[in-house]
Protein backbone atom coordinates (compact mmCIF):
# COMPACT_ATOMS: atom_id res chain seq x y z
CA UNK A 1 0.00 0.00 0.00
CA UNK A 2 0.95 3.89 -0.58
CA UNK A 3 2.18 5.47 2.75
CA UNK A 4 0.85 9.37 2.79
CA UNK A 5 4.27 10.23 4.73
CA UNK A 6 6.45 9.30 0.69
CA UNK A 7 4.02 12.59 -0.86
CA UNK A 8 3.21 16.15 0.20
CA UNK A 9 -0.78 17.14 -0.17
CA UNK A 10 -2.27 20.63 -1.41
CA UNK A 11 -6.11 21.78 -1.56
CA UNK A 12 -5.23 23.12 -4.95
CA UNK A 13 -2.25 24.21 -7.63
CA UNK A 14 -2.31 27.43 -6.13
CA UNK A 15 -1.87 26.49 -2.40
CA UNK A 16 1.74 25.33 -3.12
CA UNK A 17 3.99 27.80 -2.14
CA UNK A 18 6.48 28.18 -5.26
CA UNK A 19 9.07 29.65 -3.05
CA UNK A 20 9.47 27.14 -0.39
CA UNK A 21 9.97 24.39 -3.41
CA UNK A 22 12.72 26.96 -4.95
CA UNK A 23 14.06 26.69 -1.45
CA UNK A 24 13.78 22.98 -1.35
CA UNK A 25 16.40 22.83 -4.31
CA UNK A 26 13.83 21.94 -6.43
CA UNK A 27 13.91 23.58 -10.27
CA UNK A 28 12.11 21.33 -12.82
CA UNK A 29 8.00 20.57 -12.30
CA UNK A 30 6.33 17.75 -13.84
CA UNK A 31 2.91 18.43 -14.24
CA UNK A 32 -0.44 16.27 -14.34
CA UNK A 33 -2.72 18.30 -17.18
CA UNK A 34 -6.85 16.88 -16.40
CA UNK A 35 -8.12 17.55 -13.29
CA UNK A 36 -5.07 19.52 -12.23
CA UNK A 37 -4.45 22.11 -14.31
CA UNK A 38 -7.41 22.05 -16.87
CA UNK A 39 -11.12 20.40 -16.82
CA UNK A 40 -10.61 16.87 -18.44
CA UNK A 41 -10.76 17.13 -21.94
CA UNK A 42 -11.47 20.75 -22.21
CA UNK A 43 -9.64 23.78 -22.22
CA UNK A 44 -10.83 25.47 -19.43
CA UNK A 45 -8.06 26.17 -16.68
CA UNK A 46 -9.01 28.72 -13.66
CA UNK A 47 -7.39 32.10 -13.61
CA UNK A 48 -5.52 30.93 -10.22
CA UNK A 49 -3.80 27.60 -12.01
CA UNK A 50 -2.83 30.29 -14.91
CA UNK A 51 -1.26 32.94 -12.21
CA UNK A 52 0.48 30.16 -10.44
CA UNK A 53 2.25 28.12 -13.76
CA UNK A 54 3.35 31.90 -14.32
CA UNK A 55 4.72 32.70 -11.00
CA UNK A 56 6.45 29.21 -11.09
CA UNK A 57 7.81 30.46 -14.90
CA UNK A 58 8.81 33.78 -13.64
CA UNK A 59 10.77 32.00 -10.63
CA UNK A 60 12.98 30.23 -12.72
CA UNK A 61 11.25 26.74 -12.74
CA UNK A 62 11.25 24.58 -15.87
CA UNK A 63 7.35 23.19 -16.11
CA UNK A 64 6.67 20.65 -18.31
CA UNK A 65 3.16 18.18 -19.01
CA UNK A 66 3.13 14.58 -18.88
CA UNK A 67 -0.10 13.64 -19.38
CA UNK A 68 -1.92 9.81 -20.40
CA UNK A 69 -4.87 11.64 -22.04
CA UNK A 70 -5.33 10.25 -26.03
CA UNK A 71 -5.65 13.73 -27.02
CA UNK A 72 -1.83 14.89 -27.89
CA UNK A 73 -2.72 17.59 -29.63
CA UNK A 74 -4.85 18.99 -26.71
CA UNK A 75 -1.75 18.52 -24.56
CA UNK A 76 0.43 20.78 -26.77
CA UNK A 77 -1.78 23.53 -27.10
CA UNK A 78 -2.64 23.61 -23.33
CA UNK A 79 1.15 23.79 -23.05
CA UNK A 80 1.23 26.28 -25.67
CA UNK A 81 -1.43 28.57 -24.14
CA UNK A 82 0.67 28.57 -20.82
CA UNK A 83 3.79 28.50 -22.06
CA UNK A 84 5.34 25.39 -20.76
CA UNK A 85 6.16 22.16 -22.19
CA UNK A 86 4.66 19.25 -22.92
CA UNK A 87 6.29 15.64 -23.31
CA UNK A 88 4.83 12.17 -24.31
CA UNK A 89 6.61 9.23 -22.95
CA UNK A 90 6.95 5.78 -24.45
CA UNK A 91 5.02 4.44 -21.40
CA UNK A 92 1.94 5.86 -19.95
CA UNK A 93 2.22 6.92 -15.76
CA UNK A 94 2.54 5.27 -13.27
CA UNK A 95 5.25 3.48 -15.20
CA UNK A 96 8.64 4.54 -13.51
CA UNK A 97 10.07 4.65 -17.46
CA UNK A 98 7.11 7.24 -18.32
CA UNK A 99 9.45 9.75 -15.47
CA UNK A 100 12.71 8.94 -15.96
CA UNK A 101 11.91 9.78 -20.08
CA UNK A 102 10.75 12.98 -18.75
CA UNK A 103 13.37 14.05 -17.00
CA UNK A 104 15.65 12.73 -19.68
CA UNK A 105 13.69 15.27 -22.07
CA UNK A 106 14.09 18.47 -19.45
CA UNK A 107 17.77 17.19 -18.52
CA UNK A 108 16.42 17.43 -14.72
CA UNK A 109 17.96 15.40 -11.83
CA UNK A 110 15.58 13.44 -9.49
CA UNK A 111 16.31 15.38 -6.67
CA UNK A 112 15.33 19.02 -8.53
CA UNK A 113 12.35 17.71 -9.60
CA UNK A 114 8.62 17.73 -8.30
CA UNK A 115 5.72 15.80 -9.56
CA UNK A 116 2.38 18.04 -8.83
CA UNK A 117 -1.32 15.90 -9.45
CA UNK A 118 -4.57 14.98 -9.12
CA UNK A 119 -4.41 11.08 -8.37
CA UNK A 120 -2.49 9.10 -5.89
CA UNK A 121 -2.11 5.80 -7.95
CA UNK A 122 -1.01 7.18 -11.71
CA UNK A 123 0.85 11.14 -10.89
CA UNK A 124 2.40 10.15 -7.36
CA UNK A 125 2.78 6.72 -7.00
CA UNK A 126 4.73 6.89 -10.36
CA UNK A 127 6.54 9.62 -9.63
CA UNK A 128 7.78 8.56 -6.20
CA UNK A 129 8.83 5.10 -8.05
CA UNK A 130 11.33 6.69 -10.12
CA UNK A 131 12.10 8.47 -7.00
CA UNK A 132 10.56 11.74 -7.43
CA UNK A 133 9.15 13.68 -4.79
CA UNK A 134 5.16 14.54 -5.11
CA UNK A 135 2.94 16.91 -4.09
CA UNK A 136 -1.26 15.54 -4.48
CA UNK A 137 -3.85 18.43 -4.94
CA UNK A 138 -7.58 17.60 -5.03
CA UNK A 139 -9.05 17.51 -8.73
CA UNK A 140 -10.61 20.04 -10.29
CA UNK A 141 -13.94 18.68 -11.54
CA UNK A 142 -15.71 15.54 -11.11
CA UNK A 143 -16.02 14.60 -14.74
CA UNK A 144 -12.99 12.22 -15.81
CA UNK A 145 -12.13 9.24 -17.88
CA UNK A 146 -13.81 6.13 -16.31
CA UNK A 147 -10.62 4.46 -15.42
CA UNK A 148 -10.01 7.29 -13.47
CA UNK A 149 -13.47 7.04 -11.95
CA UNK A 150 -12.05 3.43 -10.68
CA UNK A 151 -9.35 4.78 -9.67
CA UNK A 152 -10.50 6.98 -7.34
CA UNK A 153 -12.47 4.03 -5.42
CA UNK A 154 -9.06 2.86 -4.89
CA UNK A 155 -7.90 6.17 -3.31
CA UNK A 156 -10.86 6.49 -1.17
CA UNK A 157 -10.34 2.77 0.48
CA UNK A 158 -6.57 4.15 0.36
CA UNK A 159 -7.97 6.49 2.69
CA UNK A 160 -7.95 9.38 0.70
CA UNK A 161 -10.90 11.95 1.43
CA UNK A 162 -10.96 13.36 -2.19
CA UNK A 163 -12.51 17.05 -2.14
CA UNK A 164 -13.22 18.36 -5.94
CA UNK A 165 -11.78 22.06 -6.50
CA UNK A 166 -15.37 22.85 -8.39
CA UNK A 167 -18.57 20.93 -8.19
Amino acid sequence: MYMKNLYKTAETLSAIDIENLYDAGKRFIIIDLDNTIARWKTFIIKDDAREWLRNAKEKGFDICILSNNHNRQRTDDVAGMLGIKSFRANKKKPSKQAYIETLGYLGAEVSATVMIGDQLFSDIKGARKAGIDGILVNPIYKKEAPITKLFRIMERLAGRKIIWQDN
